[in-house]
């Protein structure tokens, strides 16, 4: 009997080749969202110390207490952004977990199917062969009746 051989097995190291592919989208999509959380942790800083800068307001010119006032008012700006870019990464995170989610479970299946088909391949192999054994027993005991 031909040793066993999987028909889809192309097929399978295509679905492979796709959850590995999700698998590096998945992860530069957590390394920009990761960098987006650190800028924006970063701007909240930077508002914060600017907002106790304003608490502390009785030493400043009209000048520099405008110009204080603008610099906090973009950084506002500026984290509003950032949050929104946040949002968007972190949906686009979840997005790619399921699309490897997805890509994970149609290789499993292929997986499956292939493991079963081996199992099947081999017990026809033990079934042959026993009969193979059987004729071969049946051969010799009608040789030795004569």
């Amino acid at each position: 009997m031909p040793p066993f051989r999987f028909r889809l097995e192309q097929v399978l190291r295509y679905r492979v080749q796709l959850e590995d592919q999700a698998k590096q989208a998945l992860a530069a999509a957590q390394t920009r969202h990761e960098a987006q959380v650190k800028e924006l942790a970063a701007l909240r800083q930077t508002l914060a110390e600017q907002q106790a800068v304003l608490s502390q307001a009785g030493g400043l010119t009209p000048d520099e207490l405008w110009l204080a006032l603008r610099y906090a008012e973009l950084v506002r700006f500026d984290v509003g952004q950032a949050e929104q870019r946040e949002q968007a990464l972190n949906e686009q995170v979840q997005q790619c977990r399921v699309e490897l989610g997805e890509k994970a479970k149609e290789r499993k299946l292929l997986d499956k199917l292939k493991e079963k088909q081996a199992v099947k391949h081999a017990a026809e192999e033990r079934l042959e062969e026993e009969r193979e054994y059987d004729e071969t027993a049946t051969i010799r005991h009608n040789i030795q009746s004569f």
